[in-house]
């Protein structure tokens, strides 16, 4: 039944999504002047070192593509992000946009800017990127999705690097949102991702893109409706990010439970949402 419903899920997502291409492909024809990428870079106002992210997206894409990034920043916490970007602007690149969401968190961010991108690839990242990844390898992702290789591409995660406590801190969560999820995705947490606009516009309508968790629920949408998904092997860096073992534990004494009951009420919510789009499908006419 779980693969009907896909491919339900998928035909109903196709159909939705041709009047939509076609009018992409006529305004490309009349105007030109999008972008082909969009990047959504989240970010707390309080974390320093914004443009040296900004600095690895643009020499990341910007030799293989036509870009803008919107960076989101949470301004409720005071800190230098909003004025380094505005800085950034004006003294190094105008494709640069600042976008103030005050209160919400990074899945908010995100989706506030999935609903302004006008790229026909979408992708985030999160705003240590530049401490974390290698461009050469985030330009091959892009690459990827570019030649039509793959519908989303995301990065997975090298962590031969990466000490204990850190690899345990990271494949805690993913353990609990493959067994949630029966997804089988190596590292769905990475905060690097592409996608073609078609499968951002179908999440959008799907995922509710609450809290940490909302990774694992888009890419349980994008293969629910039938899109192929790509991880790539990717160099990633832990300096700068490293916790104590005591921080590690103590988080997951009182956030595990949290962890557990979250991906349990996306997993009811999507599944919920995932039957009533088949009931609506069947009710079309052919």
């Amino acid at each position: 039944m779980e693969k009907s419903d896909s491919s339900v899920l998928g035909a109903l997502t196709r159909r939705q999504n041709s009047e939509t291409r076609m009018s992409e492909r006529l305004d490309d024809l009349g105007t030109g002047d999008d972008p082909d990428v969009t990047v959504v870079v989240p970010a707390s106002n309080a974390r320093p070192g914004i443009a040296r992210t900004l600095d690895f997206l643009i020499a990341s894409v910007a030799p293989h593509a036509s870009l803008e990034i919107l960076v989101v920043v949470n301004d409720e916490i005071p800190g230098p992000v909003v004025s380094d970007v505005r800085l950034y602007r004006v003294n190094t690149d105008p494709r640069v946009e600042l976008h103030q969401l005050p209160g919400r968190d990074k899945a908010a961010a995100i989706r506030y800017g999935f609903e302004r991108a006008r790229g026909r690839v979408w992708g985030y990242s999160d705003g240590d990127l530049g401490w974390q990844a290698r461009v050469d390898e985030t330009s091959d992702m892009l690459s990827l999705l570019l030649s039509g290789s793959c519908d989303l591409v995301a990065a997975q995660r090298d962590q031969s690097q990466w000490t204990p406590v850190r690899r345990w801190k990271t494949n805690v969560f993913r353990w609990i949102g493959r067994w949630v999820f029966r997804h089988h995705m190596v590292d769905s947490q990475a905060p690097l991702k592409f996608m073609t606009a078609e499968v951002g516009r179908a999440v959008l309508g799907s995922c509710a893109f609450q809290g940490w968790e909302f990774d694992v629920e888009l890419l349980w949408w994008v293969r629910r409706f039938g899109y192929r998904i790509r991880p790539y092997p990717v160099h990633w860096s832990t300096t700068g990010t490293e916790t104590t073992l005591e921080t590690v534990v103590l988080g997951l004494v009182f956030m595990g439970p949290a962890m557990v009951v979250n991906l349990a009420r996306v997993r009811v919510r999507a599944w919920f949402l995932q039957r009533r789009l088949t009931r609506r499908y069947r009710r079309i006419p052919a």
